[in-house]
């Protein structure tokens, strides 16, 4: 499904912002991807301690609820 949202290009000359959009566009399937937990990471960010969960998707960081709600919503599809 990927290589044909990218349209023949490499993966590593997508842009971040290129790759939001792809995101959006091309939402992970709620029956293939179980819970948003299967998506974040636990990654404390000594920088700004307030970051605490990491989405292995796009690499958004934020809380545990923060991060729950970006991956249900961005790429879950679940409101």
């Amino acid at each position: 499904m990927i290589s044909k949202a990218l349209g023949g290009s490499k993966l590593d000359d997508i842009t971040p912002n290129q790759m939001k959009t792809l995101v959006k566009r091309h939402p992970i399937s709620p029956e293939l991807s179980g819970k948003w937990e299967d998506h974040a990471i636990y990654n404390p960010d000594p920088r700004n301690p307030k970051n605490e969960y990491q989405c292995n998707i796009c690499q958004y960081s934020a809380k545990k609820q923060l991060i729950a709600r970006h991956i249900n919503g961005t790429h879950l599809g679940i409101k």
